[in-house]
């Protein structure tokens, strides 16, 4: 992609940002964490992170590989200036309650904001730091604007004092007027100066923050060469060992060396590799294919009588085996590797006697003499301390347990009081791997071949358990995932 190609498509995507947003990012490009956005814009950090994750999301960094998200958040300063790009307004021009109050964001677009404080905080020693106290040039347009006040009654003092002197005094008021408007073109000059200081500072600001950030990810691949290149060379080192041991003495000598020849084999690191790969999965990347939007297209999704739309958000009600598909029509789906992600607060749970999730692959089983219709699919799902991924066949409506665990985060099944907080469900379903996440922890994964087709996804719910969604997105997953 050349590079006129480039900063359209960033164009592009900045135009996806409000208001509030933009002024979050603007303070982001001045180096400033979410602490010190929300101190400087008088809102809670937990806002603060939201709409940078948010910010993430809209800008499309939160599932690309490649440089860090930090410098591709900062590489978009570039553009601002371009024609067809968003004007950044000012902080006072919005409403508190916009600022506020902005929707949560991905899981994944809030550990990487988390990251990039971090980063943001590991770079400060090296550059000029914007802290939560104002800069001091801030107070200087104040000051100007004071001095011009002051001239401006000197000037009135003067004329009022010289009414009586008639025209005699007319060329001591010329010459009056003239300084004061010399006056003027000063402060005016001065305040064009400081706007023109400020852009300059905030242009360095993000230059120096996004070199930084490669640099950091350069530093980060040769480390990673120099030691797969260390560990390549210290191999052939014990190779020589066995060598002189045939020379050196016939059989003495032989007998204790073979024992030590598999105590290098037996190195921990190979061992640890396999075992530590699979234990924290991360989510896979790729890119949003579908977000629901329950406010402007509330007709959107076919709902029956176990679901309804309250205040922009799905609500359940009922009890048993309830599946919702999202909008086939809408959700195109080129593949049949995909992630469901959805935001879910469980409001009604007796005991553990039910479970919420996400269902992926999934097919509509028509009815026989033997057996009413079902549906079949892949499933995660939870209950109030433990987690499961199932697998309904084709054949059979009884779910399979493919995986299971326990885990912190809804509450414990002797509760009486249920934790209705909402949590992200994230279910990734990729050749024979299903992963299932929450709130950007991995819980478990497993392998199945019998359901392979791309087919239908959606919500499910089993027995005795009610739900609201607010937020439901589906995701490509690319081939490096």
């Amino acid at each position: 992609m050349d590079d006129q190609s480039h900063r359209a498509e960033q164009i592009e995507l900045l135009n996806r940002l409000d208001d509030s947003e933009l002024v979050v990012l603007h303070e982001r490009w001045a180096g400033r964490t979410a602490s010190e956005i929300a101190g400087a814009l008088g809102i809670s950090q937990s806002a603060a992170r939201f709409h940078l994750g948010n910010i993430y999301d809209k800008l499309e960094v939160t599932y690309v590989q490649g440089t860090t998200s930090l410098a591709r958040v900062m590489e978009f300063y570039n553009v601002i200036g371009d024609p067809g790009a968003p004007r950044i307004p000012p902080p006072d021009s919005l409403y508190q309650d916009e600022l506020a109050s902005p929707p949560q964001p991905s899981a994944q677009a809030l550990a990487l904001v988390q990251d990039d404080d971090d980063a943001l905080i590991a770079q400060r020693p090296a550059r000029t730091v914007l802290d939560e106290e104002p800069p001091p040039r801030s107070i200087w347009p104040f000051v100007a604007l004071g001095v011009a006040g002051l001239l401006v009654a000197a000037l009135l003092l003067i004329l009022l004092l010289n009414d009586d002197d008639g025209d005699d005094d007319e060329a001591a008021r010329a010459e009056t007027a003239t300084a004061f408007t010399l006056g003027l073109d000063s402060t005016a000059t001065a305040l064009a100066g400081l706007a023109t200081l400020d852009r300059q500072d905030l242009d360095a600001t993000a230059t120096s923050l996004s070199v930084l950030a490669t640099q950091s990810q350069e530093a980060s691949d040769i480390a990673a060469t120099e030691a797969a290149n260390a560990t390549a060379s210290a191999q052939p080192t014990i190779t020589p060992t066995p060598t002189e041991e045939p020379t050196a003495t016939p059989e003495p000598t032989a007998t204790p060396e073979p024992t030590e020849t598999p105590e290098p084999t037996a190195t921990p690191a190979p061992e640890e590799t396999p075992t530590a790969a699979p234990e924290q999965p991360t989510p896979a990347p790729g890119e949003v294919i579908y977000e629901a939007n329950w406010n402007d297209n509330p007709e959107e999704w076919q709902l029956d009588e176990n679901w309804s739309i309250d205040d922009g958000m799905l609500t359940s009600s009922g009890d048993g085996a309830r599946v919702l598909f999202a909008p086939a029509e809408v959700v195109q789906l080129d593949s049949a590797d995909y992630a469901i992600e959805a935001v879910i607060a469980i409001t009604e749970l007796d005991g553990c006697d039910g479970d919420a999730g996400l269902l992926g692959r999934a097919m509509i089983q028509p009815a026989t003499d033997d057996q009413e219709e079902f549906v079949s699919g892949y499933g995660g799902e939870v209950c109030r301390d433990s987690w499961r991924i199932i697998a309904i066949p084709t054949d059979d409506p009884e779910p399979d347990e493919l995986a299971d665990g326990e885990f912190d985060g809804i509450g414990d099944s002797d509760d009486t009081e249920l934790n209705d907080d909402p949590h992200t469900y994230r279910l990734e379903i990729s050749g024979e791997t299903i992963r299932f996440f929450l709130d950007g922890e991995f819980l478990g994964e497993t392998t199945d071949d019998r359901l392979s087709d791309p087919d239908q996804l959606g919500l499910y719910l089993n027995d005795e358990v009610n739900v609201q969604v607010s937020e439901f997105r589906v995701f490509s997953i690319t081939e490096e995932g």
